[in-house]
């Protein structure tokens, strides 16, 4: 795992933990299902993004589009745009 990985790997988990301890977690079910694009900020709403399968750069699962650099539960879970990681 390289130094730019760990740093992202240990962002990811900062955030994901300060949302269950602020109890963010517990207020929205968020999708276990990684392929959806229902988490976009209403710029990214408007924009097309290619139909090939893509990788989320928080947890590695696949993504719906190349564009996307969350999956649709991590968007969720993150409450960031799945695009451009705006919060939502």
């Amino acid at each position: 795992m390289g130094k730019e990985s760990r740093r992202r790997f240990f962002k990811t988990a900062v955030k994901l933990l300060g949302a269950f301890f602020l109890g963010q977690s517990c207020s929205k079910r968020c999708p276990e299902e990684s392929l959806g694009m229902d988490y976009l900020c209403s710029s990214c709403q408007k924009l097309g993004f290619p139909m090939a399968v893509g990788t989320c750069s928080a947890c590695g699962r696949m993504t719906s589009s190349i564009g996307l650099k969350l999956c649709n539960s991590c968007g969720c879970k993150l409450d960031q745009c799945q695009s451009c990681l705006k919060s939502l």
